[in-house]
């Protein structure tokens, strides 16, 4: 019983602070931090609107349609040759967190 409560609290606090903001957002890339060579921190997204979008980068993030794991040297060649990406995300705090990056083909 005791489990429960707090599985069901956990879930709870979980949801309240996760927006409902979800989705892909297809744009070019700016800008490029990392964590190491092998990982993202962060990047900024140009959309083809004009809006710049700020993301922090989930630890371990892959291109959904390859299964290949996105490293920051394959985020700077896009963002060198200005070939546009998808981008998949979720907002928790009020930052926009990335969990996948796809080329657009």
């Amino acid at each position: 019983m005791v489990i429960r409560l707090m599985v069901c609290s956990f879930l709870i606090v979980f949801l309240v602070n996760c927006s409902s903001t979800l989705g892909p957002v297809e744009g070019y890339v700016t800008s490029v931090e990392v964590r190491s060579v092998t990982e993202i921190r962060s990047f900024t997204l140009n959309r083809s609107d004009g809006d710049t979008i700020h993301f922090a980068a989930e630890t371990g993030m892959f291109d959904l349609s390859t299964g290949i794991a996105v490293t920051p040297s394959h985020l700077r060649d896009h963002m060198l040759l200005g070939q546009p990406v998808l981008v998949r995300y979720y907002e928790y705090d009020d930052v926009l967190i990335a969990i996948s990056i796809e080329d657009v083909r």
